[in-house]
């Protein structure tokens, strides 16, 4: 069972932040009473700074790793500006899943705004943001696929949110396979 979270008004960063944690032990437990594992997939909004921290590295230090594991998203985690063979290493002993896509860039509008900068500016210099087949972009896959062979993982999930380079989103599928086969 994995979830990403719709509710931003309940996330660790806000006052109801007690409320969201009892709702995701909830879930949790119920998932672990129906023979399931409750995973947390993230975003790049999830991993804002926020007073040396981060929503979702709030969010793991308050839930049991029996109740909530996570679906890393390593593109999320890299736009966001983390490095995500960091976060692999972080959380091995929490994840089984990995949400594998690529970008061309770290770059997504509104996360460049937190920051204060000039989108337009980055537009000019980088491009516009897209999604990328995994290994076509500009995400680590060798040491990320090192990083792996290291850990518990078990699952490798090709995602495709938009398609890219002239290709269909299963051509890009494809070639993001092909591409994590070859290691």
């Amino acid at each position: 069972l994995v979830m990403a979270l719709p509710d931003y008004d309940m996330m660790p960063w806000t006052d109801r932040a007690e409320e969201f944690y009892e709702f995701i032990r909830t879930i949790g437990k119920r998932a672990k009473e129906l023979g399931m594992q409750f995973c947390f997939h993230n975003h790049d909004g999830d991993l804002k700074p926020m007073n040396g921290t981060t929503g979702m590295d709030v969010l793991y230090d308050n839930i049991d790793p029996d109740l909530l594991q996570t679906e890393l998203d390593l593109c999320w985690v890299y736009t966001a500006g983390h490095d995500p063979v960091a976060y692999i290493n972080k959380y091995k002993d929490r994840a089984r899943i990995i949400h594998c896509k690529d970008s061309n860039g770290r770059y997504r509008e509104f996360y460049y705004k937190w920051h204060g900068g000039d989108y337009e500016q980055i537009k000019k210099t980088q491009g516009e943001f897209e999604f990328r087949p995994v290994g076509h972009g500009m995400l680590p896959y060798p040491a990320i696929m090192q990083a792996i062979d290291k850990t518990d993982i078990e699952w490798l999930i090709v995602e495709q949110d938009l398609p890219s380079m002239g290709l269909t989103p299963l051509e890009c599928a494809a070639k993001s396979v092909a591409y994590l086969r070859s290691f």
